[in-house]
């Protein structure tokens, strides 16, 4: 009795730290996945600017002290059925222009789809920037000393502390751009818009069509107003502007002496404009 009394014992205790373990509390925690890690450098003195067309997968800059660009790369997925190899990492040096361009090889496997790649890239600050584009990823740059070109199809963009004037555009994701130098258009679709403009270089259009747009205006800015939206509230506070049209769909005035027209607009959202401190 006392016999099959321990056996039992023992095999409930070992169906039990075989349920754990399953359940993932055995304190073990398995691989899920693929990832490859892959850098490359190139000697500023040689690139001019750096362009980035991805396809899945974040694209970040950020500012570095060295005498060369660092391009780091890292193609992953959940998933343990996924062929890397599906999805290749091109990059080149042409009059000037550094290239990195992600290009499918493959379809996915019907269990592992298409993997992501995100790209990191270090900039020196004698090398400018062209355009960073991805289909599906955010877009996040940060302190450097350049333009930017910043697009997205479904995905964020975030451009903070640049020396130069930023344009930014995605379908799908919120837009930040604070602490430039200078706002070209900015434009989501599906998202929020928080948006600073010391300054601007022709016309210039802030726009959502579902979300709502805010922004802050350098109170020297010399421009044409226009602020509406169709469906949320505007609020409009700018001491250097000379009201000409004031509703609860529609601001319009001119900022300092006049100048370009400078258009902040939402369909189905709310507008704020204040003065940029």
């Amino acid at each position: 009795m006392n016999v099959d009394t321990q056996r039992r014992r023992v095999l409930g205790l070992g169906a039990t730290g075989a349920l754990a373990a399953l359940s993932g509390c055995s304190g073990a925690t398995p691989f899920v996945g693929k990832r490859l890690e892959d850098a490359q450098q190139f000697d500023a003195d040689s690139v001019d600017s750096v362009t980035v067309n991805g396809q899945n997968g974040e694209i970040r800059v950020r500012p570095t002290d060295a005498d060369r660009v660092r391009v780091e790369t890292v193609k992953k997925s959940g998933s343990v059925f996924t062929d890397l190899d599906d999805v290749r990492v091109e990059t080149g040096v042409e009059n000037g222009e550094l290239a990195v361009e992600t290009r499918r090889t493959g379809d996915g496997s019907w269990l592992g789809g298409v993997p992501s790649v995100e790209i990191s890239v270090e900039l020196p600050s004698e090398v400018g920037l062209g355009e960073l584009r991805t289909e599906n990823g955010s877009v996040d740059v940060r302190n450097v000393a350049t333009d930017a070109t910043l697009v997205s199809e479904n995905g964020g963009i975030d451009a903070r502390g640049i020396d130069g004037f930023v344009s930014a555009e995605t379908e799908n994701g919120s837009v930040t751009v604070r602490n430039v130098s200078g706002v070209d258009d900015v434009r989501t679709e599906n998202g929020s818009i928080d948006v600073g403009v010391p300054a601007i270089r022709g016309e210039t259009t802030v726009e959502s069509e579902n979300g709502s747009v805010t922004a802050a205006v350098a109170s020297d800015l010399n421009a044409a107003l226009v602020a509406t939206t169709d469906y949320g509230d505007l609020d409009v506070e700018l001491p250097n502007l000379e009201t000409e049209i004031r509703s609860e769909q529609l601001v319009q005035g001119t900022l300092g002496d006049g100048g370009p027209k400078l258009q902040f607009v939402t369909e189905n959202g709310s507008v704020e404009l204040s003065e940029l401190r």
